[in-house]
């Protein structure tokens, strides 16, 4: 047998050990797959939006008993553009075992009744933030996605499993799940739903500041992502 073929050897060896060893405290502790406690900030800043309140999103009592399984805390910030003084609202829940299916949770949560098919269909791809979807509906405009721990934002099931995948084969996560016990495939989301009074003279502009608000806040959460 040669040096290189015990090396791998070797390292298969490490990696099943050291894998078992993940399993055996998932077994015993079941802290191991609940997401931390976690409570939303005060103030997150965003560059041309003036914070002007912030409080917790009161979600009827029917709707946290149906979907306790998916999240435990949500809130609610509402800014005004520094030049304009049009509102903003940011309304943002904090997913774990979800399945990233944006459309379904905007009519069963946020109780926007608008097709998921439709929803699905308004679907855009911005090459710098991920995936998002754009709409409006009863003189609001909206924008909405999952911004996930890992990767790129994304709005359908299916982008959230093809982005849970690919993360997966990081170093970095093989390492954190070997050593540390994280999940491989983390599947939290801070499912966030941007939303403006709509001006029809600038769709178009509007969107796009609704993409830039997105960008902004979800790189602050990519430094400031709750820990596991």
């Amino acid at each position: 047998m040669s040096m290189v073929q015990r090396l791998q050897q070797g390292s298969w060896g490490l990696m099943i050990f050291l894998g078992l060893g993940v399993l055996g405290r998932s077994l015993v502790d079941p802290r191991i797959g609940q997401p931390a406690p976690m409570a939303f900030p005060a103030i997150i800043p965003l560059a041309g939006l003036e914070l002007i309140s912030q409080e917790p999103l009161q979600d009827p009592e029917a709707t946290r008993k149906a979907t306790k399984a998916l999240y435990r805390v949500s809130h609610r910030y509402s800014y005004r553009d520094d030049g304009q003084g049009r509102p903003t609202v940011i309304a943002v829940r904090y997913l774990f075992r979800n399945d990233g299916n944006v459309p379904a949770l905007i009519n069963d949560i946020a109780k926007l009744p608008i097709s998921e098919a439709d929803i699905t269909q308004a679907t855009q791809e911005d090459p710098i933030l991920g995936h998002y979807t754009y709409f409006r509906h009863q003189g609001q405009s909206y924008l909405s996605a999952c911004v996930n721990p890992r990767g790129r934002t994304t709005v359908t099931g299916t982008q959230f499993e093809d982005n849970l995948s690919a993360e997966a084969l990081r170093p970095s996560v093989i390492a954190a799940w070997l050593l540390q016990g994280n999940d491989l495939r983390d599947r939290r989301c801070l499912w966030t739903v941007i939303s403006q009074p709509t001006d029809l003279a600038q769709s178009q502009k509007q969107q796009q500041q609704l993409l830039k608000i997105l960008r902004q806040w979800e790189e602050w959460w990519q430094q400031n992502y709750p820990p596991t």
